[in-house]
């Protein structure tokens, strides 16, 4: 795996939700009008991440309260992504090819959170 694989992943989530939600705030929603999850294509079931593309979207463009009602989850992994952005970015040039503890609590969290809240769906 490469050392700053995770750094350019969230640069692109970041990115793609910004600009995916400034140009929604401008009017041009790119995103389809159905939904895209397999689950409920396939199984006609929402699953826990049903929401999340939109959800971040909005996060992207300054709009939270429609990112909480998309998903729950969105404005927060989104919030942690950006924490674990800038934990990346903050470190400059300096050579860092391990996570440092506080990247490992932000993915650490991510993953409970996920975790807490797909177990909740399925026992709910």
């Amino acid at each position: 795996m490469r050392k700053d694989f995770l750094l350019h992943v969230s640069i692109a989530i970041v990115g793609l939700s910004v600009l995916l939600g400034v140009l929604a705030n401008e009017g041009y929603w790119l995103l389809p009008n159905r939904s895209i999850c397999f689950s409920r294509g396939l199984l006609d079931r929402e699953c826990p991440g049903c929401g999340l593309t939109r959800s971040f979207v909005a996060a992207g463009g300054g709009h939270l309260r429609q990112s909480w009602e998309s998903n729950p989850l969105g404005p927060v992994l989104f919030g942690l992504n950006i924490a674990f952005l800038l934990s990346r970015v903050s470190a400059g040039k300096e050579k860092r090819p391990r996570l440092q503890p506080f990247e490992v609590f932000l993915l650490g969290a991510a993953f409970l959170i996920v975790a807490t809240r797909v177990v909740w769906y399925y026992v709910k």
